[in-house]
């Protein structure tokens, strides 16, 4: 505290007060700061699921509409490429979408678990069908012109 010559009238040290407030400025900052960063980083998470949400929902209906025509033309009772005649082209769309849901695979990190085990049983399933191998060994001799040589040795195991 100073003393003012001549008036008795105390006055609070400024500098002390300067120092409170100063760290107070910044103690509320900070707080201001990591909430901020929390709350961003929640909402990145959250987009991020969104997005991750509407890749799995669009390629999903894309599988059921190939899954439909398949079924709905009888596809699944050839047992030879020559039988699937140009059925074997939606095949070979369902083998893109495939391709496509193994290479996504790394990239989905919020709902990744339930992601693979949904499609690895799709893909499971339909590599167990005799027109479906027939399909693939009939475009093996060129797939490493169109596929990634991950998913050709995983379609391999497969068949």
């Amino acid at each position: 505290m100073q003393k003012n010559e001549g008036v008795n009238i105390t006055l609070p040290d400024m500098q002390n007060t300067e120092t409170k407030l100063t760290w107070l400025g910044i103690l509320f900052t900070m707080v201001g700061l990591v909430t901020t960063i929390y709350y961003n980083a929640h909402t990145l998470k959250v987009t991020r699921m969104e997005s991750e949400m509407s890749c799995y929902l669009h390629l999903n209906d894309r599988y059921h509409q190939l899954m439909h025509t398949l079924i709905h033309n009888k596809t699944f009772r050839h047992t030879t490429a020559e039988d699937l005649g140009d059925e074997k082209y939606i095949l070979y769309e369902l083998f893109d979408l495939f391709a496509t849901i193994k290479t996504m695979e790394s990239y989905f990190t919020e709902i990744a678990p339930q992601l693979r085990a949904d499609w690895q049983r799709k893909i499971d399933f339909l590599f167990s069908k005799p027109a479906v191998q027939a399909a693939w060994k009939a475009r093996r001799d060129y797939s490493d012109k169109i596929y990634d040589p991950a998913f050709i040795a995983y379609v391999q195991k497969e068949c």
